[in-house]
């Protein structure tokens, strides 16, 4: 397998990196399976390390990219104040970047484009899906919270939420969650990507 370096432009100009890994018979010379991971929350750094199960996809000719989104912690404090609280909003569209830049690169297409992250990934998964359902052929939301203003009930979801998203005690902060939160966002008649939500049953932060 290979690993190359890629940086797309995110919707306010900030550049954001991502890796490509696929085997180095795997063409980009046409569109081909693409299967996105991200995190992108909660200063935590989205390191590489060995694919385990998503190896077996790249063994069959897909490309995996690996993201850093804003929001982690990859590179430095203003990297995860830059994609946490009133600024959440940059993670995704970092992510609908990374998306564009493989599609119009020509490696990918949104027929062949999957996404998928755990927890604060799942949420992501879920604000892709629904901000963003053009770009994505499938969507597998992992361990998700995937109604954010109703998970404000449990006081868990309530502490976690205030570290990252918004706070549950401002008027103004519930209106702006509510832009991202996938529950709210579900439309009647809108066409999605095929959906595989993955939940845990005794995990509160995911309901």
């Amino acid at each position: 397998a290979v690993v190359e370096d890629y940086w797309a432009v995110s919707k306010d100009g900030t550049k954001i990196p991502y890796q490509i890994v696929r085997l180095e018979r795997t063409s980009l010379e046409s569109p081909q399976p693409a299967l996105i991971y991200g995190y992108g929350g909660f200063n935590v750094p989205l390191d590489t390390k060995f694919l385990g199960p998503i190896a077996a996809f790249v063994a069959a000719g897909g490309i995996y990219i690996h993201t850093h989104l804003r929001g982690g912690g990859e590179f430095g404090r203003d990297w995860w104040q830059g994609g946490r609280l009133k600024n959440k909003q940059n993670s995704y569209d970092d992510l609908y970047a990374i998306a564009e830049d493989l599609i119009a690169k020509g490696y990918t297409s949104s027929d062949k484009l999957a996404l998928t992250g755990r927890s604060c990934g799942g949420l992501m998964s879920g604000v892709a899906l629904t901000q963003r359902p053009d770009l994505w052929k499938a969507v597998i939301p992992q361990f998700p919270r995937m109604d954010l203003i109703g998970s404000l009930n449990d006081p868990y979801a309530r502490r976690s939420t205030k570290h990252d998203y918004g706070d549950p005690d401002d008027p103004d902060d519930i209106q702006r969650m509510a832009t991202f939160s996938p529950y709210q966002l579900i439309e009647d008649g809108r066409e999605y990507p095929a959906t595989l939500v993955i939940a845990g049953d005794l995990d509160p932060r995911c309901r």
